[in-house]
């Protein structure tokens, strides 16, 4: 694309995605979502298809239309797999290195930079103390901020 534009005559007209901060976050998040989105979607199939049909069945009984029975059968019964997505998006989100290290490199200046291309600039720097305190500090982080998670999502799920 970039040659198709400079051969025309319209470089001034290419947009610079990943040279600024802002359009290089957007891609960054672009591409991060949908290579997590099938995961999700799986998830949230199998999430689906262990909810019983008998719940479906007397929610009908009683009378619920398709969203009471959406609201109160179906969004209940999918929290278990709506927070392991969650959860997921979380800890993928904290560790994500390998979309920012190709497009950006943690640029433009530190824009962009993760805890996991901080740790392997201060690693490839020799900085190997900096480079092990900032991964065990991160691993720290990753764990508590799972673990809160984890222990406040049990509150809003129901059991089978």
């Amino acid at each position: 694309m970039h040659r198709f534009v400079t051969q025309i005559g319209l470089e001034a007209w290419e947009p610079e995605w990943l040279g600024r901060r802002l359009p290089a976050l957007f891609v960054i998040n672009l591409a991060e979502i949908w290579r997590s989105t099938g995961y999700a979607v799986v998830i949230l199939l199998a999430g689906l298809q262990v909810i019983p049909k008998d719940y479906y069945e007397a929610a009908m009984i009683d009378g619920a239309s398709a969203w009471q029975r959406f609201k109160s059968v179906t969004i209940p019964l999918l929290m278990p797999a709506i927070h392991i997505n969650i959860l997921l998006s979380i800890i993928y989100g904290l560790r994500v290195f390998d979309i920012v290290y190709i497009l950006t490199g943690g640029g433009p200046g530190h824009d962009t930079e993760t805890f996991s291309t901080l740790i392997l600039n201060e690693f490839s720097q020799d900085r190997y103390a900096q480079s092990t305190a900032i991964n065990l500090v991160f691993c720290l982080l990753l764990v508590a901020i799972a673990f809160t998670y984890q222990k406040f999502s049990q509150k809003t799920e129901v059991e089978l």
